[in-house]
């Protein structure tokens, strides 16, 4: 739920206090650290070097705007503002809010060494490091003790209130045999990994493990500390199921302002996938590492490194088919299109059939290779055959793409060939894979009835755009009435037209939520909540969106939503939500991104 929404208002004024809401990572701060790698640790090395010398506050006097972010008020049903949240439960709590003894949750909260104080034998300058200090309900950190984290399969009830249920218990099949604490589900593991990612990398020359319970997740042999094989299969877990979020990034630079320290697995995600993850071998690259405070982070599925050379990322077909008879033509279009693009891009044809094909333009800008260029190509044929010849894209900068053109030329023009009808996400269509020897197509598009096994040319017709190339194409089904439909694409040329197999497709209260620009199309079993009993898929097509859109849960203890981000593109295609029951109770789907503000109700049960 700490995905939900940062409320950047609220997230200025606590206590006073104006924390940062958005900051660039200072330049040059990881360059020392830039082409090293895990090898002889010369990573952790490195990045220690950079981090370990700071401010220390003391805990005392610690602030608690530093430690303690705050978070919107809308994530507590409109709750009081300035609200801390508690790490553990998720209880909401305010700076004036109790801090004594408490024997129930919900009635104070502290100051929790996440990373134990007596495992580092209370020792400066851990004791006091705001990275690792977070507000905790009295009860929760109670319960917390100095226990390792884990997971437990089936939650203790220490702290039935907020968001999460956590609590500590005896555990023995995750192979430590100790009572470890699960935090619970509220949404905050990501965090505690990152923080003890942060912890085991400044601090790694200090004797981190002086307890029995901080033995079950870290080691200290020669002078060094170091996470047990535990404690990396655990976190690494945690880190990629739950993405720094916006409170992460403001709790950074809250820190940074007073510590003069940064902690890097918030402000390089994939920093921990160079250290303990599947990338131990490789070195980074900071120039082509994705940042959390990049746009381009969304978090799980993020890949960790952005491609900064330049590259010909359209057309992405190798060959194209033209069909025409002799002294007609046949025209197909390809989108010159690339990234990091600098210099100009030349396409050039050549082969023994070469003068059969012209292109629109031998030439394009970066300018236009960055923008997307079309390209028309025209088959103009003489005479009945076959006829080949090569397209070569090239720059100095890539790799040259090189695309086969065959042409088929016949005097027989025939109706078009059709297949595989299809259906996606609100979308019917087919492949047409020939023309038949027109140059071009009059119609194409779908017939659609309720009836199964109508005739050809029967039923609703819905046309598409005239087709200019072969290949798949599709016509807008989904605010159809709700219903089975059965379904046949047909395409049409001067000779005739032919149709494909039947398809079917079911249309399940395919409902507009909300109309203008832009517009929200929902389709699910119920049409104002959802009742999930365990997996349930959820169709969703926004159209006319300007930037992606995130889907949370505002409790994933109760169901979680995947995927988490939908960029425009995919949006407007339609994409299936899977919505997955954890436990019983009610929990609403959150679709949020500039202005789109959707929630959709679910229960489980």
């Amino acid at each position: 739920m700490k995905n939900k929404f940062i409320g950047i208002a609220c997230a200025i004024c606590l206590f006073g206090y104006s924390l940062p809401t958005r900051a660039d990572i200072p330049t040059n701060y990881y360059s020392s650290a830039n082409n090293t790698s895990s090898t002889n640790d010369a990573l952790r090395i490195a990045l220690y070097s950079i981090i370990n010398s700071h401010t220390i506050i003391g805990y005392s006097s610690l602030p608690e705007q530093v430690y303690a972010a705050p978070i919107s008020p809308s994530d507590f049903n409109n709750g009081p503002n300035n609200t801390l949240e508690d790490i553990y439960s998720s209880q909401p709590y305010t700076s004036t809010d109790g801090k004594a003894s408490a024997t129930q949750c919900g009635t104070g909260w502290n100051k929790e060494h996440s990373f134990p104080k007596s495992w580092f034998g209370d020792a400066s300058p851990m004791m006091s490091d705001a990275f690792h200090i977070y507000p905790t309900d009295i009860r929760m950190n109670s319960a917390r003790s100095n226990y390792p984290y884990g997971d437990l399969p089936a939650k203790p009830k220490n702290c039935d209130i907020g968001y999460g249920k956590g609590g500590s218990a005896a555990y023995t099949s995750d192979g430590v045999g100790t009572t470890i604490f699960d935090p619970g589900d509220a949404g905050y593991k990501g965090d505690l990994a990152r923080t003890y990612f942060y912890m085991l990398t400044c601090y790694r020359d200090k004797n981190l493990a002086q307890t029995a319970e901080a033995q079950v997740m870290v080691s200290y042999t020669n002078n060094v500390a170091d996470f047990t094989p535990y404690s990396v299969n655990l976190l690494m877990k945690w880190h990629r199921e739950d993405p720094v979020s916006s409170k992460e990034r403001i709790r950074n630079e809250a820190i940074y302002v007073h510590q003069g320290n940064r902690n890097p697995f918030i402000d390089y995600p994939c920093l921990a996938e160079y250290m303990w993850g599947d990338s131990t071998t490789k070195s980074v690259d900071f120039s082509k590492m994705v940042s959390s405070y990049n746009a381009s982070f969304t978090g799980q599925g993020c890949p960790c490194e952005m491609t900064t050379d330049p590259t010909l990322t359209s057309p992405s077909a190798s060959t194209l088919n033209f069909t025409a008879v002799p002294s007609g033509t046949n025209t197909q279009a390809i989108t010159v299109k690339g990234i990091n693009l600098t210099q100009t891009i030349n396409l050039a044809l050549s082969g023994t059939n070469a003068s059969l094909f012209a292109l629109s333009a031998t030439s394009t800008t970066s300018a236009e290779g960055l923008a997307g260029k079309s390209i028309t190509i025209t088959y103009s044929p003489t005479a009945e055959g076959s006829h080949t010849a090569t397209l070569t894209i090239s720059s100095s900068e890539f790799t040259s793409v090189i695309l086969t053109l065959n042409g088929t030329c016949s005097n027989t023009i025939v109706a078009p060939t059709i297949t595989s009808p299809t259906y996606n996400q609100g979308s019917a269509g087919a492949n047409i894979t020939s023309f038949g020897g027109a140059a071009s197509l009059t119609e194409n598009g779908i017939y659609y009835s309720t009836t199964n096994g109508f005739a050809n040319g029967a039923g609703t017709k819905l046309a598409a755009t005239t087709a200019t190339t072969t290949g798949t194409f599709s016509v807008d089904v989904s605010t159809l009435p709700v219903g089975t439909y059965y379904f046949k694409a047909f395409a049409k040329n001067s000779a005739g037209i032919a149709y494909s197999t039947q398809g079917t497709f079911t249309i399940a209260n395919a409902t507009q939520v909300t109309g203008g620009n832009p517009t929200i199309l929902i389709g699910q079993t119920v049409t104002n909540a959802l009742t999930c009993t365990g997996t349930k898929t959820l169709l969703v097509r926004i159209s006319n969106l300007s930037s992606s859109v995130n889907i949370t849960s505002s409790n994933t203890g109760i169901v979680t939503v995947s995927p988490s981000t939908i960029s425009p593109v995919d949006a407007a295609n339609g994409v299936t939500l899977t919505v997955t029951r954890v436990s019983n109770g009610s929990a609403t789907i959150i679709i949020s991104g500039g202005v789109v503000n959707q929630t959709i109700n679910v229960t489980c049960q």
